[in-house]
């Protein structure tokens, strides 16, 4: 049975950037993205690159809760840090269809790091290694106290 997207991360319409998992294999795990005129961010070249990021970090959220949470809702997670971000191009333009692909390399109770890497209609053209944070549910009540 194929992940629906919407079960797996909690972004919503416009904030939902993916539009599907093609491979939920562990060792790199795969989403897709199809640039069209109504894309979020979306201008006359294109949608900008350092989107990129975004379409990595939901694809991550979406490894995590196939694998790391399996049975639990989606979880509130944060990028901490993005290292080595490498684009080839400026912008994914309109008509093309990204592949999104996660490697797991460090996982702990509540901290994670992630290669990841954007084919563009089947050329590599952006990559980057991405660490990611889950708060517990006490840490997001009392951050939510403080705002």
């Amino acid at each position: 049975m194929k992940a629906v997207i919407e079960d797996l991360i909690l972004q919503r319409h416009p904030l939902l950037l993916l539009d599907e998992v093609i491979n939920s294999c562990k060792s790199w795990y795969t989403t897709k993205v199809y640039i069209t005129e109504e894309s979020l961010l979306c201008t006359d070249k294109g949608v900008p690159a350092w989107a990129g990021i975004e379409y990595m970090a939901q694809s991550v959220a979406a490894y995590n809760t196939s694998f790391i949470c399996q049975e639990m809702e989606p979880q509130v997670g944060f990028i901490i840090g993005v290292r080595q971000f490498e684009c080839d191009i400026e912008s994914f333009p309109v008509g093309s269809e990204l592949s999104i692909y996660v490697q797991e390399l460090f996982i702990d109770e509540q901290s994670g790091s992630f290669d990841c890497k954007i084919n563009l209609d089947s050329h590599p053209v952006c990559r980057a290694r991405l660490t990611t944070y889950i708060p517990t549910h006490q840490q997001l009540v009392e951050f939510g106290e403080v705002l």
